[in-house]
């Protein structure tokens, strides 16, 4: 079973600084002087006692503190304590006494709180116990003490768990380095904060060795160049900046379309519908004008039949010529009100298809408002691509790179020589007590135990300067995993506004596509109304001169009625006539019969334009429809681009305000320094704290067999110190 030794309060074990020949204060002035501070506490952290280790040059000395009993350390001068007020005279080059503390305040309240498999134990009760393990441990400050150490002085605590008894150690904010068959937890705690962690392992008959905390005053001269760091978050502001103008420019093009769509697209539109809908009505009306027309056609054939049939009789009785002749008359009146009904449904459809206005310019000023939104979206998107790629923590590692400047390897770097140096730390803090250790045996007195003196305080100034060195490491690596955190996240937000604009993209490039469609049949609708307009102009000036030469020969069987006196003279030529006037009529007839099927055809025709204009309208609806969503888009994007860019205004003022915070928190704020033991002690160069609590031990059966004593050089027990030989 692993035993441990109480070490009682001993000498520096971190940074002394060599102090020269001081001149003698007055009585009542103290003399200049350096403290450290030994504080014992027992298994749950409380306080046991407080020892302060003062250390002066020579002359004649005076101290002030509470305290209950004081001795000299390396020097047999007389010690002189009188209230709070000690003094004494030296020769020596570095005098050192100790005083025991009346007081038990310190500038921290320390906690360590004991659980097995859930249930608290103190420190005395878990020793030997097996199971799962959590260990709590808590600091916090003090109100109670006074002076301002808990803001600036750092601490460094260590735990120290055997392998052998403990396994599956997890301690998520401390520094885990082995160091034989030990893991060693190492936490350091800045200036002003405290911390609240826990370690958890699985145990077997737990032990642990003695707590160690330091607590020096942090003062690092550490300059950062953030230079760098801020021109790339001015060019992300300017790129928000940008975003945000676009978006407006963005919006009010949609505004533009919008009012463009919602007035000359939509009137035209409707144009368009109600003409198609009075050229339908005029079909109509010219479809019935040219089933009259074809009825007159009809009943002219059957008369012209029956004046060639009387005029074949002609011969065979006058009284029956008569009568053919009225009734050739009565059917002239049917021919001349047929044709005028003709010409009269002609002249309507003319009057009809010209009043339908072409809408080619409107149908251009639509596909150019979409080319013009298509070319918007496309360059937004552009936009956002360009930002996507400039602000990102790969691109912030590229920047830094062409600066010569790897910052994987930097990290990567930072790592290795932190764990080098935190191990190397270790093992020159245990060689530290080694000396310690035989600084004890040999009593502090003689050439040699000033020879280990001095080698001590050489050991100690360099454990000193690697934790330095450590802490400098660290934050350096705290201030790149800072920024990669924060690129990430913005380049988060800036990936879901890059899907949001492809998407819009791809959808806009679709209904563009829709749109040109539609424009092509229109354009070809106007074509074939062109056609069909310069047919029916054609027809009505064609049918015109028919028309004409029916009145024309109506006249001429008016003129055959009035003077039936002449009938005879003229029976032959009426019969010849009156050949030619069937022929006529069937031909007139057959045309009339061709005329209806066109006037059915250019109908229907006009009723497909009906339902293509309606088609066209309800595209048009969900044109002006997915204008209204684009319109509440560019909104959204507008309102979100406007609180990027409202809550990112002053932003680098704040990160420059936090890396100056950050800086401070690790370098201290080189207060002056001022004394833990009295503040009637008005020169004190320095003040460290060194903290030890109890090992959590499994009590040590005695037994009663004699040891042999071997008889053991000075050499061997130096050798032995540092477990060599």
């Amino acid at each position: 079973m692993k035993t441990m030794k109480k070490v009682l309060p001993v000498l520096l074990t971190v940074t002394m600084m060599a102090a020269s020949a001081v001149p003698s204060f007055a009585a009542s002035a103290s003399s200049e002087k350096e403290e450290v501070i030994y504080i014992n506490l027992d298994g749950a952290g409380e306080v046991k006692e407080i020892y302060a280790v003062n250390i002066f040059g020579s002359g004649q000395i005076t101290d002030y503190g509470d305290y209950s009993s004081v001795k000299m350390l390396n020097t047999s001068d007389e010690i002189t304590q009188s209230g709070d007020k000690i003094t004494f005279t030296t020769d020596a080059e570095r005098a050192y006494y100790e005083g025991t503390m009346k007081s038990k305040e310190i500038p921290w309240k320390i906690s360590i709180r004991y659980y097995l498999d859930g249930k608290e134990y103190s420190a005395d009760e878990i020793a030997g116990m097996s199971g799962k393990l959590r260990i709590h441990f808590l600091v916090e400050e003090n109100p109670d003490c006074r002076g301002e150490f808990f803001d600036n002085y750092a601490l460094q605590a260590a735990f120290t768990l055997d392998t052998e008894n403990c396994r599956n150690i997890e301690a998520s904010d401390a520094t885990i380095a082995n160091v034989g068959n030990d893991k060693q937890l190492s936490y350091t705690i800045l200036p002003g904060k405290g911390i609240d962690t826990v370690i958890t392992a699985d145990v077997t008959e737990f032990e642990m060795s003695a707590v160690s905390i330091n607590g020096i005053l942090l003062s690092l001269n550490v300059e950062v160049d953030d230079e760098k760091l801020m021109d790339q978050v001015t060019e992300l502001l300017d790129a928000i900046e940008q975003l945000d103008d676009g978006a407006g420019e963005l919006q009010d093009g949609v505004h533009e379309l919008s009012d463009g769509a919602n007035g000359d697209l939509q009137s035209g539109v409707r144009e368009l519908a109600d003409g198609a809908v009075k050229l339908q009505d005029g079909a109509a009306t010219l479809k019935d004008g040219g089933s009259s027309i074809n009825d007159g056609a009809a009943s002219l054939q059957g008369g012209a039949a029956s004046l060639d049939s009387g005029i074949v009789s002609l011969n065979h009785g006058l009284t029956q010529i008569q009568e053919a002749l009225k009734q050739l008359n009565a059917k002239s009146s049917e021919l001349t009100g047929g044709s005028a009904q003709m010409k009269q449904a002609l002249g309507q459809i003319q009057s009809e298809l010209n009043k339908v206005s072409g809408s080619a310019e409107k149908i251009e000023t639509l596909l150019s408002a979409s080319s013009q939104i298509q070319n918007g979206i496309a360059e937004l998107t552009a936009g956002i691509d360009e930002l996507e790629q400039n602000v990102s923590y790969q691109a912030y590692k590229a920047v830094m790179a062409e600066n010569g400047l790897d910052v994987d390897r930097v990290k990567a770097g930072n790592s290795a020589v932190i764990e080098s140096l935190t191990s190397m730390e270790g093992s020159l803090s245990q060689q530290i007590a080694n000396m310690q250790e035989l600084l004890n045996t040999f009593g502090g007195e003689g050439p040699v135990s000033q020879q280990l003196n001095e080698l001590q305080g050489q050991l100690e100034a360099l454990d000193s300067q690697l934790q330095q060195m450590i802490l400098l490491f660290r934050g350096n690596n705290a201030c790149i995993e800072g920024t990669e955190v924060y690129l990430n996240t913005v380049n988060a937000g800036i990936l879901q506004l890059s899907d949001g604009a492809h998407t819009l993209k791809a959808s806009y490039d679709e209904f563009d596509a829709g749109i040109r469609e539609l424009a092509d049949s229109l354009e070809t609708m106007l074509y074939q109304r062109s056609e069909l307009r310069n047919a029916i102009n054609q027809l009505v000036t064609e049918y015109g001169r028919l028309d004409s030469g029916i009145l024309e020969y109506t006249d001429g069987v008016a003129q055959i009625v009035a003077g039936y006196t002449q009938v005879s003279d003229g029976a032959s030529q009426l019969a010849s006539g009156s050949r030619e006037l069937k022929n006529g009529t069937d031909s007139l007839y057959s045309g009339t019969t061709r005329l209806l099927t066109g006037l059915v055809e250019f109908y229907d025709a006009a009723g497909t334009l009906r339902d293509g204009t309606g088609e066209l309208d309800e595209g048009v609806q969900e044109l002006l429809q997915g204008i209204v969503e684009l319109s509440e888009g560019t909104v959204e994007l507008k309102e979100g681009t406007k609180e990027l860019r409202s809550k990112t205004d002053g932003m680098d003022t704040e990160i420059s305000d936090k890396i100056d915070e950050m800086i401070a928190g690790i370098t201290g704020d080189n207060s002056e320094v001022e004394s833990f033991v009295s503040g009637k002690n008005t020169d004190v160069t320095a003040v460290q704290f060194v903290i030890q609590m109890e090992a959590v031990l499994v009590p040590e059966i005695e037994e009663s067999e004699e040891t042999e004593e071997k008889n053991t050089g000075f050499l061997d027990k130096l050798l032995a110190l540092f477990g060599i030989g």
